[in-house]
């Protein structure tokens, strides 16, 4: 299991929240999101079809009726999730975009 970096805590997202949709991107192209497990302020843990490299810049975008959000880091991990057959990835979310990543988060976990 992965070490607890995050400086707040996290919200477990559920099946029932948010809705939307979401789309990942690696240098301009998509990338296979399964789910978004956990947000806070700060970073992400997400479910991918396939593994990302550590240290990778990616880009998350989100849109719902209301609003469309775009969220920007790096990520910090990736590992096999043997549980879903997928993978397990945190992302730690870019520290110079404070006001877009507390829309972003106060947007999914409305």
């Amino acid at each position: 299991m992965e070490n607890e970096r995050r400086r707040l805590a996290r919200v477990i997202i559920s099946s029932e929240y948010p809705q939307g949709q979401f789309c990942l991107y690696i240098n301009g192209q998509p990338v296979g999101l399964r789910a978004l497990r956990d947000v806070s302020p700060f970073g992400l843990s997400l479910l991918l079809e396939l593994q990302l490299t550590k240290d990778s810049e990616v880009t998350l975008h989100y849109s719902n009726d209301e609003t469309e959000l775009v969220v920007s880091g790096t990520v910090t991990w990736c590992v096999a999730d043997d549980i879903s057959g997928y993978f397990r990835a945190g992302v730690l979310l870019n520290e110079g975009a404070v006001s877009d990543n507390t829309a972003f988060f106060k947007a999914v976990t409305a």
